[in-house]
């Protein structure tokens, strides 16, 4: 220090100088490492008394049981809030060489989903397909959601008469979109109540038809 200030800062008061090296050069109280440690055993070891190591039998059933609960509730939930979701399944053995299939939730981070041993099965495709669709409906799909839902829907009265309805017209004027089709009968209407008010047309038309658009 005392060198750096003479060589590289002439306009430094003498007193700085002088006051720099003193402190540089004064000793550095050492810590004591064996007391270190000694507070730190006598520390844990206070720490210790109040807390008892679990055995192995509730290691391997109580809390092991609870972690995989709260694993599995935490993979739960972000496959709920995940917007799309891919299966990935395959075929392995254990330690013991007993066949078992994986499946595996991409939301796209990879989730261990579930496991099971399939014992004397082949993993066939066939197989393989069924175990997939078995846990497609633990997940849930909301494209099969919708169906069922639309599916108690459409066996509503009301709505089964309007599909009904909807239906008679549509056959009558040909392959059209729905939307297109209605407002084509609307845009004719006028003139479908005149063409059925003809005595010929009147009596070739169903009755059920004719009082739909009368």
């Amino acid at each position: 220090m005392q060198t750096h200030l003479n060589d590289n800062c002439p306009k430094a008061p003498n007193s700085a100088k002088t006051k720099s090296t003193e402190i540089l050069e004064s000793p550095v109280p050492s810590i004591n490492e064996t007391s270190s440690q000694s507070f730190v055993t006598k520390k844990s070891k206070k720490n210790l008394k109040t807390f008892k190591l679990p055995n192995r039998k509730k290691l391997a059933n109580e809390l092991l049981d609870d972690v995989f609960d709260e694993v599995k509730a935490e993979c739960n939930e972000q496959i709920l809030q995940a917007k799309s979701l891919t299966i990935v399944s395959d075929g392995w053995s254990d330690i013991n060489r007993e066949s078992v299939q994986n499946f595996v939730i991409y939301t796209p981070k990879p989730l261990f989903f579930d496991a099971i041993y399939s014992g004397d099965e082949s993993h066939i495709a066939i197989w393989v397909a069924e175990k997939i669709i078995q846990q497609m409906n633990i997940i849930g799909c909301n494209s099969h959601i919708i169906n069922l839902l639309i599916g108690d829907i459409l066996k509503i009265d009301q709505i089964k008469t309007v599909m009904k309805n909807a239906k008679k017209l549509y056959l009558h004027d040909g392959a059209r979109t729905h939307l297109t089709c209605l407002q084509s009968i609307q845009k004719s209407k006028t003139a479908i109540e005149q063409a059925l008010m003809d005595t010929i047309i009147h009596q070739n038309i169903d009755s059920t038809l004719q009082n739909y658009v009368l």
